[in-house]
């Protein structure tokens, strides 16, 4: 997946973190890294504190803030912007 800057998206419901948060875990372990993961949450139910429980469970498993922000879609200091989504970009060359 690295090498051909293929993204998988993960899919995330706001009532069901712990299963987001295993299949985010295991797709990191898998590949080896989350360069070419992007996470995808509904805007539905209690939205604010599912991002807050997820943000802090991942932080808490070991994930650094410009993973988390990256894999969003967010620039983190020092990332380029769009975070890993970047790669859909024209013109960009991956990493």
């Amino acid at each position: 997946m690295n090498q051909k800057d293929v993204l998988m998206t993960i899919e995330c419901k706001p009532d069901d973190i712990r299963g987001c948060i295993n299949r985010l875990e295991e797709a990191r372990k898998q590949f080896g890294d989350v360069d070419n993961l992007v996470l995808s949450m509904n805007a539905t139910g209690d939205f604010e504190a599912a991002k807050k429980e997820l943000y802090l469970s991942l932080v808490n498993n070991g994930w650094t803030k410009d993973q988390i922000y990256a894999m969003c879609g967010a620039a983190a200091a020092g990332s380029r912007p769009g975070g890993n989504l970047a790669k859909l970009m024209p013109g960009s060359e991956g990493r």
